[in-house]
């Protein structure tokens, strides 16, 4: 299952350059950047370490809205098998249930290390 997310980049006023980055589907995903590049290269990274914090609180992951005019869509890659063996057993210890198009946000968020 593939997740795709839209995002509202829009100039940021208060630096007087660059672009900030919101993702009304997950209010807590946001980020910014000096170029748009740059921008959407963090949306990527703020959706996916936001849609990790929605698991670890076992909440459900919102889905998807409809990509409106001047919206950009971030894709969250799947996770691997690799990663949803580890969920999926994590999830049966708990005993809880974790729809797997969120999982790679969780294990992107663990594996990642200091920049």
């Amino acid at each position: 299952m593939k997740y795709a997310y839209p995002c509202d980049m829009t100039p940021d006023v208060e630096e007087g350059y660059g672009f900030v980055v919101t993702f009304p589907d997950i209010p807590p995903a946001i980020t910014g950047g000096d170029t748009w590049e740059e921008s959407l290269f963090l949306a990527n990274d703020a959706i996916i370490a936001a849609l990790g914090i929605y698991i670890h609180r076992e909440r459900d992951i919102p889905a998807p809205s409809r990509l409106q005019d001047g919206q950009v869509l971030i894709t969250v890659p799947p996770p691997s098998g690799r990663e949803t063996g580890f969920v999926l057993r994590h999830a049966r210890a708990r005993r809880v249930q974790i729809r797997l198009g969120g999982c790679a946000g969780n294990e992107r968020v663990r594996r990642r290390g200091p920049d």
